[in-house]
């Protein structure tokens, strides 16, 4: 699955957004990164079926960074690290990066 081994991300133009009470392995922020993950994916001919074991590594105002674990459609699990963060525009910018193998 090469196309999730590369760091993949998206931007999107936002208020500030307050990440301060957010858990990423509450249902809620696990449903989010899915759809998030799936978005940046589509056409790439895999999906992420599953996300579990998110812990939240850091969160505030305009950021977020994520850890845990992705099963995708092919049958592959990695470890990724997802992280959300305003660019000098302005822009909140979602990376999703595995782990190096």
């Amino acid at each position: 699955m090469s196309c999730v081994l590369l760091l993949l991300s998206s931007a999107t133009y936002a208020e500030t957004l307050d990440f301060s009470d957010a858990d990423c392995n509450s249902i809620k922020y696990r449903k989010a990164l899915i759809e998030e993950y799936n978005n940046i994916l589509d056409g790439q001919g895999v999906a992420v079926i599953d996300a579990y074991n998110q812990k939240t590594v850091s969160k505030g105002v305009n950021k977020l960074v994520c850890y845990g674990t992705y099963r995708f459609s092919d049958g592959t699990t990695l470890n990724v690290t997802y992280k959300v963060y305003p660019n000098s525009l302005g822009q909140l910018i979602s990376d999703f990066e595995p782990d190096e193998e």
